[in-house]
């Protein structure tokens, strides 16, 4: 009998112990989504369900547990992250965090770049302030965010800046963003490219920092989706923006959402740590689909992950109506895969035509950890230079690698290499130059395009 009440004491345990972690579950995010509103753009048969949903070679956890982050936010200023809402060559957005004790934010700023600056007699703009509730984030459970536009900035010019709440100690550290040529006046410039960020570790940061050291000149960042590995938490943006120190509040940033981003059944963190331009389709939610011009390049985001017919028509009247020389569309899941079985046949089906009919010059993508350049592609064919047709990247820069298909369209392709993408433009000589560096800064790809 002392056997028996043993293992029926054991019985009670495990049964109480299962109710508990159903009871937190329930409470801290409900294992069933809740619908999304018009605006969220995510149809109840794109919800992911409440089991880890595989996705290629890992798995995607959708329901966020309790969990504590090792960055909660303070009084100091955070997550400082530049992007663009208007023009580049007049405006500069800056996005901040802050403990959800700060109620106000403020962000000071002059021409020039000096070590002098000082906050109190720079000239101030206050910041929106709104606040993100994460329930889940143990003890960091709501964080304010905090976003100032500066206007009628003078274009191609150096300015200082920082953030803080206003008072004397408050202040970030100065830091400096230079704004976009005159619009219509183009001058040379460069930016760097990245994939997949996602699970990023220190080495990741480190090689961010290595690559803005070698090309102090690259004028922004584009990301191509999965910044994150789950969305849904707030603590794996978190650490993303801790090993960005030193990046995003220097260049501004252009990401894409991608399917990690997505984890849970929608970009809400997303959203909320990035201040993006919302000129995007109308079916698609703020930020997650845009366009800005950079000298004499247009680049366009859009987002893969949801309604990519219903894109079409936006992503066709901005190709059609741009006067730019150069044209690249930033998206996270490729139409031309380096890993098997990953192909995207609607982009393929409502996108590319619109490529190879206004002669997009490369589609930088993400999603497959191996990296791929294909050969210049129209009509799903291989041409003979990228004055005829488009080239395709596939790269990622976390730690995460996938094995590499065979496939006729590939010209470059390795596996196990986290890259940065280097691309120069040079409106005098219409060249762009293209180079794929590994985080020791050694060069793995490179090609040039004449026009």
């Amino acid at each position: 009998m002392p056997h028996l009440r043993a293992r029926h004491t054991r019985s009670s345990v495990l049964c109480f112990l299962s109710t508990l972690l159903c009871l937190l579950s329930s409470v801290f995010c409900p294992l069933s989504p809740p619908a999304y509103s018009a605006s969220d753009g995510a149809p109840a048969a794109k919800r992911q369900k409440d089991k880890a949903k595989k996705d290629g070679k890992g798995g995607n956890r959708v329901v966020a547990f309790p969990s504590r982050t090792s960055f909660p936010g303070t009084a100091k200023p955070d997550s400082i992250t530049l992007t663009w809402t208007d023009e580049p060559s007049t405006t500069q957005t800056v996005r901040w965090r802050t403990s959800a004790a700060v109620a106000t934010g403020t962000l000071a700023f002059a021409r020039g770049e000096t070590a002098t600056f000082d906050p109190a007699s720079a000239q101030k703009i206050s910041a929106a302030t709104h606040t993100l509730s994460t329930p889940t984030v143990l003890n960091d459970t709501k964080v304010n965010f905090h976003t100032a536009t500066i206007t009628g900035l003078e274009p191609g010019s150096r300015y200082t800046y920082a953030v803080g709440d206003g008072s004397a100690t408050g202040w970030s550290e100065p830091a400096t963003f230079t704004t976009a040529p005159v619009p219509g006046k183009p001058r040379p410039f460069s930016f760097i490219y990245i994939g997949d960020t996602q699970g990023a570790r220190a080495a990741w940061g480190d090689m961010m920092r290595g690559a803005l050291q070698k090309r102090p000149d690259a004028a922004f960042i584009v990301i191509a989706g999965d910044l994150v590995n789950r969305g849904l938490e707030r603590d794996d943006y978190d650490n993303f923006f801790s090993l960005a120190k030193g990046v995003f509040n220097t260049r501004a940033v252009a990401p894409a959402a991608g399917n990690h981003d997505y984890q849970g059944g929608g970009p809400r963190i997303f959203q909320n740590f990035f201040a993006l331009r919302e000129n995007g389709p109308k079916n698609i939610g703020p930020g997650l689909a845009y366009s800005f011009e950079y000298s004499d390049a247009l680049v366009i985001v859009l987002d893969s992950n949801r309604d990519i017919a219903g894109q079409a028509a936006w992503l066709e009247q901005q190709l059609r109506d741009t006067k730019a020389t150069w044209k690249f569309v930033v998206y996270h899941h490729p139409a031309y895969n380096s890993s098997a079985g990953r192909s995207t046949p609607d982009i393929r089906r409502h996108w590319l035509p619109l490529f190879d009919k206004y002669h997009v010059d490369l589609a930088l993508q993400g999603h497959d950890h191996g990296y791929l350049r294909t050969w210049p592609m129209r009509a799903n064919k291989r041409v003979a230079t990228p004055a005829d047709g488009t080239v395709y990247i596939v790269s990622y820069s976390c730690p995460k690698s996938y094995d590499l298909g065979k496939f006729d369209y590939t010209e470059v392709g390795f596996a196990d290499v986290p890259t940065w993408q280097l691309i120069e433009v040079d409106p005098e000589t219409r060249v762009l130059r293209y180079r794929a560096h590994d985080a020791a800064g050694k060069v793995r790809d490179e090609f040039s395009i004449k026009k």
